[in-house]
């Protein structure tokens, strides 16, 4: 039983996203549910995406553009829907660059998530849709986009598949 548990948790379904999206579409890096919005002091558009044991942990690029930075930090491992809490956790930060902007995701781990994968190489492109990493077993995403320069198309309590949802689309 806990071997199926986990073939079914480290799953990587095929997913084509649809070929009609333009490079101004920012894609969901992961499936799950937007949790929070919000603005933060540097006027960055913060979207929480918080995952269920249910749903696909692997992360996708969002946009296409060159890693400008990745960036580790070691924390705590409380749970990953508590978002007051979970500011402590543990995270791994990709930095992306294109002709529209700078983005950032954060893959933070959770209370079971003790270990984040991402193969991002600094200064290498990167595609939209590409497999960026994983966060094993509970987990969730904090995407930073600059707010001025985006307009965002999900709102609080959205479920989203990734590499398949649209979250957002460069002015």
């Amino acid at each position: 039983m806990i071997l199926i548990m986990l073939v079914y948790f480290f799953r990587l379904p095929q997913r084509i996203p649809s070929k009609n999206l333009n490079n101004k579409i920012i894609i969901a890096p992961c499936d799950g549910i937007v949790k929070e919005i919000s603005t933060t002091n540097n006027n960055m558009l913060k979207i929480t995406i918080v995952l269920s044991i249910f749903d696909v942990h692997v992360q996708w690029y969002p946009v296409h553009g060159k890693i400008r930075n990745i960036i580790y930090k070691k924390g705590q491992f409380n749970l990953a829907h508590c978002l007051e809490k979970s500011k402590y956790n543990e995270r791994l930060s990709t930095i992306i660059q294109n002709e529209y902007g700078v983005i950032r995701l954060d893959q933070i781990a959770g209370q079971v998530a003790r270990r984040i994968v991402n193969w991002s190489i600094i200064n290498t492109k990167v595609q939209r849709g590409n497999l960026m990493g994983m966060i094993k077993l509970s987990s969730r995403v904090d995407m930073y986009l600059p707010k001025h320069k985006i307009k965002c198309l999900v709102k609080e309590n959205d479920r989203i598949k990734g590499k398949l949802s649209k979250i957002a689309i460069w002015k």
